[in-house]
């Protein structure tokens, strides 16, 4: 793998900037964003960043799902243990206590929907944010500096 290789690499899996990697290879930090911005490594690393997003939301989704089955399987054990005692109750102590145990159970349902709705309303608003960003005409910014200066700029 050629050295350009590797530094549009490390550049498009994130977490450097231009000058650390001119650092790092001996080049200069303008040779490096010049042939970033012919190359659009930038979109690439948006792009990746975005997969490893929707990575996270999708295995946050699947966490989720796995803890509602959980819960909704326990909610249903619960409900056929209260059915069974509301068939064999026979004070009023012991009907207050099933009907609390019910209400619980219906509070503990509710509880997973309500977490839905927040988790819906990130996503939407994380949807919008990237839409509108996206939206947004991309400006070229050149820089040309004075042959005089770019040596010592380097």
């Amino acid at each position: 793998m050629d050295v350009w290789a590797k530094i549009k690499a490390e550049y498009v899996s994130g977490g450097i900037s231009h000058r650390e990697l001119a650092k790092k290879y001996g080049l200069s930090a303008s040779q490096i964003s010049k042939k970033s911005a012919a190359e659009g490594w930038f979109r690439l690393r948006e792009q990746k960043r975005k997969k490893a997003d929707a990575k996270i939301v999708d295995q946050a989704a699947e966490r989720e799902a796995k803890q509602a089955e959980k819960l909704y399987s326990a909610a249903d054990k619960l409900l056929d243990r209260v059915t069974e005692a509301a068939e064999i109750v026979s004070s009023t102590r012991e009907i207050r206590e099933l009907t609390a145990a019910a209400k619980d159970i219906k509070e503990l349902l509710s509880l997973k929907g309500a977490r839905d709705v927040r988790e819906q309303e990130a996503r939407i608003s994380k949807l919008i944010h990237d839409a509108q960003r996206d939206e947004q005409p991309t400006q070229e910014i050149r820089i040309v500096m004075d042959p005089a200066l770019e040596e010592l700029a380097q």
